[in-house]
């Protein structure tokens, strides 16, 4: 039995749709796995970049750490040595660069200067201000430092040391800890 040309061309034509068919399903199925592959690489990257930065975090936390170990040991021998005149001098010029960077917005750098001022000379109430609000300043949103930040701010007031700032930083942690929103809004 022969087939006329145009059952042979309707089949091939239903082929041609059956394999359109099939072509358009496969290529919305790769699609579906590309945007699902793509969700992945940029949940593993999301997760990559937390990682970075608690890495980050943590490796600036052992230099304040290592720095405070050292601050502290430069503070019992200026202490034993009797706060030497030259010890004085190097404390009053390293006072003036923590301004310098405090002023420039380098908290951390201010920070760190300014502990080591404080930890010298304990009876330096601006020092240990500045020491507080850059540690607070460098990181607002830093929770493990507050009570550190509380304790010290209000050690100064204890000792008459009054600043606008401490009030404004204590009532931002206080709204913070308490989960009111826009605390930032407050500084």
């Amino acid at each position: 039995m022969v087939e006329s040309p145009e059952l042979n061309r309707a089949a091939v034509l239903e082929q041609f749709a059956i394999q359109a068919e099939l072509q358009l399903e496969a290529s919305h199925t790769i699609a579906a796995s590309l945007a699902a592959a793509q969700e992945q690489i940029t949940y593993l990257e999301n997760v990559i970049l937390r990682q970075s930065a608690l890495q980050a975090e943590l490796q600036q936390r052992t230099v304040h750490t290592i720095t405070a170990s050292l601050a502290a040991t430069e503070a019992v021998i200026i202490d034993r040595a009797g706060g030497s005149l030259f010890m004085q001098s190097a404390l009053i010029e390293m006072e003036r660069e923590a301004v310098a960077f405090f002023q420039s917005g380098k908290y951390a750098q201010a920070r760190d200067l300014f502990f080591t001022v404080a930890t010298a000379q304990p009876e330096n109430f601006e020092a240990r201000f500045f020491h507080l609000y850059s540690l607070f300043l460098n990181n607002r949103m830093d929770r493990s430092n507050y009570p550190r930040i509380r304790e010290g701010f209000l050690a100064l007031e204890r000792h008459g040391f009054i600043r606008e700032e401490i009030r404004a930083v204590l009532e931002f942690i206080e709204r913070e800890e308490l989960g009111y929103p826009m605390a930032e809004a407050s500084l």
